[in-house]
């Protein structure tokens, strides 16, 4: 793995590190993209506050839900659910809240807001799967008008949905201490590699020293005889 590789994952795992909703009076707020879980209210409604009154927002509300089916029968026949569609994965269905229209809710607008209620008695949306109040959404695209998913709250274990900011500071910190080290390492072999291929002589030089020394003993040193045989005199 180079230093560019090590680069590119840090990126990526700070731009996942983003708080993805957070809990405001009223309900949840959503702030980016990505997948959450939340504790509902018994009805599912959303809300896009306008920037400015009677201003449209710029941009579409677009998420996808857990669903129990995707196909209902009419009798002998098989019909499938309006709103299993794409971008959404299998097992979950899109609801999206345009500037001036929604899909797969049931939609009321004043001149400071846009509100999305999802009907649960609807035949033509797939039905949502919620597990102890608890489901999961997958945000996919956000205005740029706030948010908000009315009455929710988020798990009381979990905090801040997806923030992982904790972690995420050591994974940046010690990604950066490896691409320091990478870097440095480059650096010095780089240097040492130019040193050389400038100085060709160097390195017989350096291995003629290596030998001489090596070999350079005193003849004295090397033909002195052991204590241990030496003829003691009486």
């Amino acid at each position: 793995m180079n230093s560019f590789t090590v680069i590119i994952i840090t990126v990526v795992m700070v731009t996942n590190g983003h708080e993805i909703a957070k809990e405001v009076e009223g309900g949840v707020q959503i702030l980016h993209t990505g997948q959450l879980e939340l504790i509902l209210p018994e009805r599912l409604n959303f809300t896009v506050k306008r920037l400015h009154a009677g201003q449209e927002c710029i941009g579409h509300f677009v998420m996808c839900y857990e669903t129990i089916a995707t196909v209902r029968y009419t009798g002998e026949e098989q019909e499938w659910y309006m709103n299993d569609r794409p971008p959404c994965a299998k097992g979950t269905c899109l609801l999206v809240i345009h500037p001036d229209n929604v899909y797969g809710l049931t939609m009321r607008s004043d001149s400071n807001h846009v509100f999305g209620i999802f009907n649960d008695n609807s035949h033509l949306a797939c039905p949502r799967k919620v597990v102890d109040s608890q489901t999961t959404f997958t945000i996919k695209e956000l205005p740029d008008c706030p948010v908000f998913i009315n009455g929710a709250r988020l798990p009381t274990n979990k905090g801040k949905v997806n923030d992982g900011k904790s972690t995420i500071k050591w994974v940046v910190a010690g990604s950066v201490a490896a691409v320091l080290l990478f870097v440095i390492a480059g650096a010095v072999g780089f240097c040492v590699f130019m040193r050389f291929k400038n100085n060709p002589d160097l390195i017989k030089s350096e291995d003629h020293v290596q030998r001489v020394s090596k070999s350079a003993r005193s003849p004295m040193t090397r033909n002195k005889p052991s204590p241990m045989n030496t003829p003691v005199d009486d």
